[in-house]
């Protein structure tokens, strides 16, 4: 905050006060103040003329001023604090705000504000209540000290009417008073001041000439001619067209006189009928005349009531229309996303019209919604913007978790982000769980098909052994066979049974291999060659055994050969 040596009330201050936005001006900006409208501020903060100060009003201000001066040292009796006023000045996003102080300590950390005693206001501060004509005041001489909370007092100066309370910041009303403050600058940007009126008056109705009649039998003496050329020179002179609030306040004033025409027209009928029983001429026009005035009082009061309701729907179907335009024009900045599919607005216009009877207080009721309704779309438009920023920064390649974007959107950015964060670690978690369980599936899997290729190489061996114990029965089988049939195409020489008949030494004894040598020679034999020999053995011929025995001696040989140099 950068302090101001300035006098308040004086030239410079003055000059301040219109170059910045400052805090008695926050409650008319936000459309809560008892005494201005914002269109007449934004009037002012334009031209820089402000309305002049009545004596009344110099009066009423002079007591307040003298009230504080009494009620500071009070005040610093209880706070324990040397409060000083001053005027502050601070840049919040690009504004220019000013606070005129009542008081302040040294440091700018304790502040102070007083006003004027009022039984009601003292009556809601000891309740610890505010209307927002006050603390919009106080958010924003608490957004120039940068400070949470500060002393509201009311008193006459003295201890015996004398209330006061702490007021502490609400976050969201400092939100918006600084939206606020945004749009009151766009406003005041493109604003035109429209020519100053003066108090509207009814215009003066010229008086009818007062009617007399006097009856002896006839009509003895009337200036009734007169009279009816003049009232119904008037009538048709009365404007019918309504368009502004002079039009409006002629018409009331019309009907009155109208209805008091009425009435004396009837009041001059009935004194002549005291006099005589008729006069039908005399009669007949003043029953024309009083039906003429009836007639167009009637027509002013239908069309001042039809064109008081067009002109409350033309101002409210503008403002209508301009909101869905600016909504539009902040949706473009939002695509996809649309305000009126995230959220609804109270736009009805026609409700801040009511108890309004000029149309300067109708138009001044519906700009300041107006500017109500853009200030909520702007902090509604800047929250989507920051929670997007999040989600993009923090979602990463789990977008697919925040398919409820529209839902969620909307909600405080800290509760967004723990949301985001939230959703991410219980889907990491969940994931890890899956790909553990998955890993477990593929192990339990692999050891399976492990097992099964185990059993099936063991199986495959047990089969390879029974068939090649099945073909070693067989030929078992056919040798004993041959054994027992004489041979009858071949006849060993008596070289061939010399040697098959000689003992067999024990030189050659040792020599033979083993019975698990024999067993593990057959083993390795392939399909093809065990074919083979039996082919050779079971053919009935001695050549063909002997060629068997031959290959089954060199195969054996060879076998041998290699398992003594392995």
């Amino acid at each position: 905050m950068k302090i101001l040596n300035l006098v308040q009330g004086s030239p410079k201050w003055i000059a301040e006060r219109l170059k910045n936005f400052t805090a008695s001006e926050a409650p008319v900006m936000m459309g809560d103040s008892k005494y201005m409208s914002r269109n007449e501020l934004l009037d002012l903060k334009k031209s820089g003329v402000s309305k002049a100060i009545t004596p009344s009003t110099q009066e009423l201000f002079d007591k307040g001023h003298d009230a504080e001066e009494l009620a500071r040292p009070l005040a610093e009796l209880v706070m324990f604090e040397e409060l000083k006023p001053l005027v502050g000045v601070r840049v919040v996003d690009g504004l220019g705000l000013l606070a005129s102080f009542d008081g302040i300590n040294d440091d700018f950390s304790v502040a102070w504000e007083h006003k004027l005693w009022n039984q009601t206001l003292a009556e809601n501060v000891r309740k610890n209540v505010l209307e927002a004509h006050y603390y919009w005041q106080l958010e924003h001489q608490m957004l120039v000290a940068d400070i949470e909370e500060i002393t509201f007092n009311v008193s006459d100066g003295t201890t015996d009417n004398n209330e006061s309370m702490t007021y502490f910041s609400v976050p969201e009303r400092r939100e918006s008073l600084i939206a606020g403050w945004k749009q009151f600058a766009i406003d005041l940007e493109k604003h035109e001041v429209k020519a100053k009126v003066e108090p509207i008056k009814a215009k003066e109705i010229q008086a009818l000439p007062t009617l007399e009649i006097s009856l002896i039998g006839q009509v003895n003496n009337s200036n009734l001619a007169e009279y009816k050329s003049t009232a119904l020179a008037f009538i048709t002179s009365i404007r019918t067209d309504l368009q502004t609030d002079q039009d409006f306040k002629d018409a009331g004033e019309a009907i009155k006189f109208l209805k008091n025409g009425e009435d004396e027209l009837e009041n001059v009928k009935t004194r002549a009928l005291s006099q005589t029983e008729d006069i039908k001429v005399l009669f007949e026009t003043i029953d024309h005349l009083k039906e003429e005035m009836r007639q167009k009082r009637l027509t002013l009061n239908k069309l001042t009531k039809s064109e008081k309701e067009r002109i409350r729907h033309d101002i409210a179907k503008k403002a209508g229309d301009e909101f869905i335009a600016f909504v539009n024009g902040v949706n473009k900045e939002l695509a996809p996303f649309n305000l009126f599919q995230l959220t609804s607005f109270e736009s009805d216009f026609n409700a801040p019209m009511k108890g309004k009877s000029t149309v300067e207080s109708l138009q001044n009721s519906v700009d300041t919604k107006l500017a109500q309704l853009k200030i909520e779309v702007n902090e509604i438009a800047e929250k989507v913007t920051i929670n997007l920023a999040s989600l993009k920064e923090l979602a990463g390649e789990y977008k697919f978790l925040f398919n409820d974007t529209y839902q969620i959107i909307l909600k405080d950015n800290e509760d967004l982000v723990n949301l985001i964060k939230s959703r991410i670690a219980e889907h990491e978690k969940q994931e890890k769980i899956k790909a553990e369980e998955q890993r477990k599936a593929i192990q339990a899997e692999e050891e399976r098909k492990a097992q099964a290729k185990v059993e099936a190489e063991q199986k495959a061996i047990a089969d390879k052994k029974a068939a090649l114990e099945a073909e070693e029965e067989v030929i078992r089988t056919e040798q004993s066979k041959k054994a027992r049939i004489p041979s009858n195409t071949h006849h060993v020489n008596q070289e061939e049974e010399t040697a098959l008949n000689a003992p067999c030494t024990d030189e050659d004894k040792e020599s033979l291999p083993g019975l698990s040598e024999v067993s593990a020679f057959l083993f390795s034999l392939h399909e093809i060659d065990l074919n083979d020999f039996a082919y050779l053995l079971l053919s009935n011929d001695a050549r063909h055994e002997a060629e068997a025995l031959q290959k089954i001696k060199a195969n054996f040989t060879q076998f041998l050969a290699e398992q003594h140099a392995a």
